[in-house]
């Protein structure tokens, strides 16, 4: 059963990705953050609170219909580039909800093992792993971010529930 839900959640991440290099753009201008957004760099992050698997975070499915999640928002769960993309995203999630140590990221390696692909189809420029991470211990695709007691990434199984950051999709002014 685990098997068939990571075959099936790495072809719709997979048919859903633009194949875009880090920097290009995707989707319509904005020149500012809507509403409940946070701008960094060009860039709208906004954190999802509500506990849900990485893929229930991402994609919109019959499951999700009722549910926030990033692309129903526009957006991608977050791609990150610099440490100091990261440091925000942190500081975002800590702002709204510091009960919450960790969150989803949009890093998955579902198409192959030990391939890190972003879900927006940027290029991974930066990782940021704990050590001894990415270590698959059960089948861990997906990324979480700020692992308790660290401040790197981990690799998790995607069914667990976290919080998210998603990114909205908009060429880069």
């Amino acid at each position: 059963m685990v098997f068939a839900k990571s075959v099936l959640l790495c072809a719709t991440i997979l048919s859903g990705i633009a194949l875009v290099s880090h920097g290009a753009s995707v989707g319509s201008y904005l020149d500012y953050c809507p509403s409940g957004w946070s701008e960094h760099y060009g860039r709208c992050f906004m954190f999802v609170k509500e506990k849900r698997s990485w893929a229930d975070s991402e994609l919109i499915s019959e499951a999700s219909l009722p549910q926030m999640n990033c692309q129903k928002l526009g957006g991608n769960l977050a791609s990150v580039h610099t440490e100091d993309d990261y440091s925000f995203l942190k500081d975002l999630v800590k702002k709204l909800d510091a009960t919450a140590p960790s969150f989803w990221i949009g890093m998955s390696d579902c198409q192959k093992e030990g391939t890190w692909m972003w879900s927006d189809g940027t290029r991974v420029d930066f990782t940021l792993w704990n050590p001894g991470e990415p270590n698959n211990v059960g089948e861990e695709d997906c990324v979480q971010g700020n692992w308790p007691n660290s401040n790197g990434w981990n690799d998790l199984s995607c069914g667990r529930d976290l919080g998210s950051v998603c990114v909205l999709r908009y060429f880069y002014g």
